[in-house]
C-alpha cells in the first residue's frame, strides 16, 4: 500500500496525550458536533408537527466533519464541523382557470378564496412550539 511507510513513521512518534481525549464523535470539538446536531432537532420536530407540510416528505439533519492535513505540522489535523437541515416546505393547493383573452393565455382565480396561511387560524390562539423553559 503506497504511503504506508509514512503512516508507520508518524505512529511511532511519541505524542503526549496528557490532558487530551481520543477523538470520537462524542468529543470532537469538545462536543460541538453533538451540540450542533441537537440544536437543529427542534426545527425538525416543529416541521414534522406542522399540518401545512407534506407528512410523506423526509426531513433530515446532515452532520459533516471535514479533515485537512495541517501544512505546518503533519501530526496535526485541522477540521471543520458543520450541520445543515432539510425540512418539508409549506404547501398551498388551489385552482384557477386559464383561457384566451385578447390573443394571450391568461389565468383567473376566484376572488376572496385563499387557504389559511401556515400558523394562522381564525378565532383561535396560536401556540408556539418552542420550549421557553
Amino acid at each position: 500500500m503506497q504511503g504506508r511507510g509514512k503512516i508507520q513513521e508518524i505512529e511511532e512518534v511519541e505524542v503526549s496525550t496528557e490532558g487530551f481525549n481520543k477523538v470520537s464523535l462524542a468529543n470532537i470539538g469538545n462536543g460541538a458536533a453533538i451540540e450542533l446536531f441537537d440544536a437543529e432537532l427542534p426545527a425538525v420536530y416543529e416541521n414534522l408537527l406542522d399540518p401545512e407540510t407534506d407528512p410523506k416528505k423526509p426531513r433530515s439533519i446532515r452532520l459533516e466533519v471535514k479533515f485537512r492535513k495541517n501544512p505546518q505540522n503533519p501530526t496535526l489535523i485541522d477540521y471543520d464541523i458543520s450541520v445543515s437541515k432539510k425540512l418539508a416546505g409549506h404547501g398551498h393547493n388551489s385552482v384557477f382557470e386559464i383561457g384566451m383573452e385578447d390573443g394571450e393565455v391568461t389565468g383567473y382565480e376566484s376572488e376572496g378564496i385563499q387557504n389559511p396561511l401556515p400558523g394562522v387560524s381564525e378565532g383561535r390562539k396560536v401556540l408556539s412550539l418552542h420550549n421557553k423553559g
